[in-house]
């Protein structure tokens, strides 16, 4: 057999000889790295099916805009949002000066801006206290601006405030604000 094999092997010629060493290593590779790791392919695809519940749980809706909307007080809440506003100066000993009010829909949105703008004296401290207070209170609140002027003299620090309450206003007019 081993003068079979010595003859067989003369007459393949060099090419024959290269093409049957990559062979035997292709041979080599496939029993060394591709079947296991085919065999780990699907060992982990079978525990994947076994994982997956037999049927899924149906998604929860998409939240709408209406949802959106649901999260805003009404505009009935507002002289209690103002009275708010007025206890926190009071509780930190501040004086609400010079103070303007405007109502005032949000285009293209279904919701109300009701802006206050308020001049507030007193120290830093209390300021903050102040816009801590105000803000913690209402949550469909936002500042708008908010500006410091400090007095040469002492520690008197006047705060220019302009604040925007958001409420629920009446759907948008057909055909605004869309683009």
């Amino acid at each position: 057999m081993k003068a079979w094999l010595q003859f067989g092997w003369k007459q393949l010629g060099p090419a024959g000889r290269i093409g049957a060493w990559l062979l035997l290593g292709a041979a080599l590779l496939l029993a060394v790295r591709v079947l296991p790791a085919w065999r780990q392919a699907a060992h982990l695809t079978a525990e994947l099916r076994a994982a997956r519940p037999a049927k899924a749980a149906p998604l929860p809706a998409a939240p709408s805009l209406g949802d959106f909307y649901q999260h805003f007080p009404k505009l009935e809440v507002l002289p209690d949002q103002l009275a708010q506003l007025d206890a926190a100066a009071d509780s930190v000993k501040l004086k609400i000066g010079a103070a303007q009010y405007q109502l005032q829909p949000v285009p293209s949105l279904a919701l109300q801006r009701y802006q206050v703008v308020l001049a507030i004296a007193g120290d830093y401290a209390s300021l903050r206290a102040f816009l801590n207070m105000a803000m913690n209170e209402a949550s469909n609140a936002t500042f708008d601006e908010t500006r410091f002027e400090r007095d040469a003299k002492g520690q008197q620090v006047t705060a220019h405030l302009r604040i925007s309450f958001y409420y629920q206003g009446p759907p948008p007019a057909p055909g605004k604000g869309k683009s």
